[in-house]
C-alpha cells in the first residue's frame, strides 16, 4: 500500500532522539497523570466547565474555544487529558531536535521533564481546558522550528504564535525563552555574533507579528460580539502600556523571576528537590563556563555583551507578563518557561562533555559530569511525579468533603417543610465554621503554591455549591444574586441566625432561603 511505503519513509526520516523523547514524553506523561485522567477532581472553576465552549474572547484568549472543539466541549479527563500528553510528546520531540540532543537517554529526561514540570502539572487540575492550553503550547514550539527551517517561515510562525496567544498568552513567554536560550547555545558554540544578530531579528519579527496578528483578531472578535476586555490578569493592557512604568515593572518581573526558585515550594519542597537543584545548577554553570573558556568566547568582545543581554533579560521575558501588567497575579501555570532552563541544562552537559572527550582523566570527569546530570535530572523529574501524586490525593480529598457538605446543606433544605423548589437560596461563608470544623487537610504547604488544587473544599459559593449539587448530587436550587445576598448580610435576622450546623442556621429572609455556615461573605465571584 503506497501510503504505508510513505509512513514508513517518514519514520525513518525522523531522528532517533526525537523518537526517544516522545516516547518519553508520552510514557511518563500517562504514568505521572494516571490517576488524574482516571478520576473526576475539581478546581473552583470546574463547576461552571463541566460542559463549557470555553468562549474566554473577554480574557483575551479568543481562539480557546477552537482549541478545545477538537476533543469536545465537556470536561472528559481520559480524551482531553491524553491528548494534552500527546501534544505535550510532540513538543518534546521537536525542543530535543531544536538543541540538537544527540543522547537518548538526555532526550528521554527532556521529554519527561517537560510533561511533569509543576507548570504543566497544575494545568493538568483543569482537565475541561488543558488540551487547548497544551495544544498552545505545542503550536509556539512549531513556530520556531518553521521559522528556523522554512523559507518565509516566519509568516506561518507569526500565525501559530498568535493563534497560541489567543488560546494562553502565557506561552508567548514559552517562545521568547525558546528563541534566547537558543541564541545563547548559539553564541557559546557555533555561530559567528553577526549570523546571530540576523538569527534574532527574525525571531523578533516572528514575536512581533505574532502578537499583532493576536491584536488585530482579539479586537475584530471583541468588535463583532459587541465586548470589551473584563481587565483579568492585566489584559486590558493587550494593546500597550505605559513607558514610564517600564523601569519599576521590569524589577517586579525580575524580582519574581528569582522568587519562584527560592521562595516558592515549587521546585524546591523536598530536601531531594533542593539537592538536585543545586547540583543541576551548579553542573550547567559548569559547562557553561567551560564552554565560554573551550570555545574562547571571552576573545570576542560582541559575543560577550550579547551574553551577557540575553542573561540579564531572560528573568524579564520569562516573566513578560509582569512587566506588561505588574499587578497581574503569576501563578505556577504561567512558568511553563521554567522548563526549558532544565533542558538547556541537559544541552549544555552533553555539549560540554562532548568537547572535553574521553582521554586520560577526562574520561572519569566526563563520566561523573553525566552521572550527576543524569542522575539529578531523573530525581527532579520523580519528585515532580511525587508532588503530581500529592496533587491528586489533595484534590480527591477536596472532591470527597465537598460531596459530604453538599449532601448535608441539601438535606438541611429538603427538612424544612416551607421551601419549595424554585425559591432562591444564599449560601453564606463558603465553607463551615474552621471554630467548628478544624481543617483536616494534611498536605499543608506541600502544594500550597499549585495554583487551585489547595484547601479543603472544591466549592466555596453559592454558584458552585448549586453546580456541585446540580451535577453529583442531581438536586438543583436557584443562587440568590450578589446584590441580594449584600442586603440580606446588612439584616438584624441575619446576624442574628446561628452558624452550620445549628438548628437556626437556616432561614427564609424576605423570600430568600439564607444557609448561615460560618457568616463571612463568600470570597469567589457568584
Amino acid at each position: 500500500m503506497e501510503l504505508e511505503k510513505v509512513l514508513k519513509s517518514v519514520w525513518k526520516k525522523i531522528p532517533e532522539q526525537c523518537k526517544y523523547a516522545f516516547c518519553g514524553a508520552f510514557v511518563i506523561g500517562l504514568l505521572d497523570y494516571l490517576y488524574t485522567i482516571t478520576n473526576k477532581f475539581l478546581t473552583l472553576d470546574s463547576m461552571w466547565n463541566i460542559y463549557s465552549a470555553q468562549d474566554m474572547i473577554t480574557s483575551g484568549r479568543q481562539f480557546l474555544t477552537y482549541a478545545c472543539r477538537i476533543s469536545s466541549y465537556f470536561d472528559l479527563p481520559a480524551v482531553n487529558g491524553i491528548l494534552a500528553i500527546l501534544y505535550l510528546a510532540l513538543a518534546a520531540a521537536l525542543i530535543v531536535h531544536i538543541f540538537e540532543i544527540r543522547s537518548l537517554v538526555l532526550s528521554v529526561l527532556a521529554g519527561g521533564m517537560l510533561v511533569t514540570f509543576p507548570a504543566i502539572s497544575s494545568t493538568f487540575c483543569y482537565t475541561y481546558t488543558v488540551d487547548g492550553y497544551m495544544l498552545a503550547l505545542l503550536l509556539v514550539v512549531i513556530a520556531y522550528e518553521v521559522t528556523e527551517h522554512w523559507q518565509f517561515g516566519w509568516i506561518p510562525a507569526a500565525l501559530f504564535t498568535g493563534f497560541s496567544l489567543g488560546v494562553y498568552q502565557a506561552y508567548y513567554s514559552f517562545l521568547i525563552i525558546l528563541c534566547v536560550l537558543k541564541l545563547l547555545a548559539w553564541l557559546l558554540y557555533e555561530k559567528d555574533w553577526r549570523e546571530v544578530v540576523k538569527k534574532a531579528f527574525h525571531y523578533i519579527l516572528v514575536g512581533v507579528l505574532g502578537y499583532a496578528f493576536y491584536g488585530i483578531t482579539l479586537k475584530l472578535m471583541l468588535a463583532r460580539a459587541n465586548l470589551t476586555l473584563s481587565g483579568y490578569q492585566g489584559t486590558d493592557r493587550v494593546f500597550g502600556f505605559a513607558l514610564r512604568e517600564l523601569p519599576i515593572n521590569c524589577y517586579k518581573a525580575t524580582r519574581n523571576f528569582f522568587s519562584f526558585v527560592f521562595s516558592m515550594n515549587v521546585l524546591t519542597g523536598t530536601p531531594a528537590m533542593r539537592v538536585a537543584l543545586f547540583l543541576l545548577v551548579l553542573t550547567a554553570a559548569a559547562a557553561f563556563l567551560y564552554l565560554f573558556v573551550a570555545n574562547r568566547v571571552y576573545k570576542s568582545p560582541v559575543r560577550c555583551a550579547l551574553i551577557l543581554l540575553l542573561l540579564a533579560a531572560t528573568p524579564m521575558l520569562a516573566t513578560l507578563a509582569m512587566v506588561m501588567a505588574p499587578d497581574c497575579y503569576f501563578h505556577v501555570l504561567m512558568r511553563a518557561p521554567w522548563a526549558l532552563f532544565f533542558v538547556f541544562a541537559l544541552y549544555l552537559t552533553e555539549k560540554a562533555c562532548g568537547q572535553l572527550g574521553t582521554s586520560g582523566i577526562r574520561r572519569q570527569i566526563n563520566l561523573l559530569w553525566a552521572l550527576v546530570t543524569v542522575l539529578f535530572t531523573a530525581v527532579m523529574i520523580w519528585q515532580f511525579i511525587v508532588m503530581q501524586g500529592i496533587v491528586a490525593f489533595n484534590m480527591s480529598e477536596r472532591y470527597e468533603k465537598t460531596y459530604s457538605l453538599c449532601s448535608r446543606i441539601v438535606a438541611r433544605l429538603e427538612q424544612e417543610p416551607e421551601y419549595c423548589l424554585g425559591e432562591p437560596v444564599a449560601i453564606i461563608g463558603g465553607y463551615p465554621d474552621p471554630d467548628r470544623y478544624p481543617p483536616t487537610s494534611i498536605t499543608g504547604n506541600t502544594v500550597g503554591w499549585y495554583f487551585g488544587v489547595n484547601g479543603e473544599y472544591c466549592a466555596t459559593s453559592t454558584r458552585d455549591i448549586r453546580e456541585f449539587c446540580a451535577h453529583y448530587l442531581g438536586v438543583y436550587f436557584v443562587a440568590a444574586d450578589d446584590e441580594t445576598t449584600n442586603a440580606l448580610l446588612q439584616t438584624e435576622e441575619f446576624a442574628k441566625m446561628g452558624h452550620f450546623p445549628e438548628e437556626d442556621c437556616l432561614r427564609n429572609i424576605d423570600g430568600v432561603w439564607v444557609f448561615k455556615l460560618n457568616g463571612e461573605k463568600n470570597d469567589e465571584k457568584e
